[in-house]
């Protein structure tokens, strides 16, 4: 009689169409970054995690391909494979992280850019209340409410922005 190998056929090829379908989610998740991330998909960290996933990607192939060189993919097959649900999660989590970060990013840059314009008004808030206090005494008075009205402006705009900051909800749009 004649002995039949499917080794190949029930347990490699299914095994690497696995691994395939790895390489595809990673694949559509670096095209989603590109688009959720664009200013943070480069970061140190990001890119880290992605050469780690393909990394992982890679390894599997390579045991898969060893063991059933090696005849040993019957016996191995179940740890070798035991990483590709948590590679999964870990592809998937790879968008939420990258998007994440491109919010906080916003958020941050948001939050200088309107602090900064808020330090210039409350700048030259500064420079009016004191010509109009100490250059206009006799009027000064007449002024007062305007200026008082002003300052809780500028307050109430700082509190804003520290608040939404805190929160991390300032948008490019804010």
């Amino acid at each position: 009689t004649i002995a039949v190998d499917n080794t190949k056929a029930t347990l490699l090829s299914p095994a690497l169409a696995q691994v395939n379908e790895l390489e595809q989610l990673l694949s559509n998740a670096k095209v989603e970054i590109e688009q959720v991330a664009p200013n943070t998909k480069d970061s140190e960290t990001m890119q880290q995690a992605i050469t780690d996933i393909e990394t992982a990607i890679s390894g599997l192939r390579t045991a898969l391909n060893d063991a059933y060189n090696n005849g040993t993919l019957e016996n191995d097959i179940q740890g070798i494979m035991q990483p590709v649900e948590g590679l999964k999660s870990d592809i998937a989590a790879l968008v939420t992280t990258a998007a994440a970060e491109e919010k906080a990013l916003i958020n941050n840059q948001v939050y200088t850019t309107l602090s900064n314009q808020l330090n210039e008004l409350q700048k030259a808030y500064d420079e009016a209340e004191k010509f109009v206090n100490e250059d206009c005494k006799d009027v000064a008075g007449q002024f007062s409410e305007t200026i008082d009205g002003l300052k809780q402006q500028i307050e109430t705009l700082r509190t804003d922005l520290d608040t939404k900051h805190d929160e991390g909800t300032l948008t490019a749009d804010y």
